[in-house]
């Protein structure tokens, strides 16, 4: 089952177009108790698959809540989870991206 297209949101990679949905997630304080000593209490959690007849895999990452996220932003996120094995057309398990937060929105310091 694809992700459904109310309420997702297109980007394109290269020649590949995407879908992708952002939710907002509350933080477990023992999952990651530094992000709530900080008080980061929610994180956004994105999932994306490619916008084909008959998706293939699932990709998750999650950012944390209170920071501007961009197409741009998700367009990295996709790139760099290709680069290190996630293939858009193959269906199997959810990947589960752990280096979003490096290639999210641009610090401009």
């Amino acid at each position: 089952m694809g992700i459904p297209r109310k309420g997702s949101r297109r980007v394109t990679v290269g020649l590949r177009e995407f879908l992708y949905m952002i939710k907002e997630k509350s933080i477990s304080n023992d999952i990651d108790e530094e992000n709530s000593r900080n008080g980061n209490t929610k994180e956004l959690l994105v999932t994306v698959q490619e916008d084909v007849n008959r998706p293939g895999g699932v990709l998750q990452f999650s950012w944390l809540h209170g920071h501007q996220y961009g197409p741009d932003d998700v367009r990295r996120v996709i790139s760099a989870a290709m680069d290190q094995g996630w293939n858009p057309s193959t269906r199997g398990a959810v990947y589960h991206f752990s280096d979003a937060s490096q290639n999210g929105a641009n610090d401009d310091t």
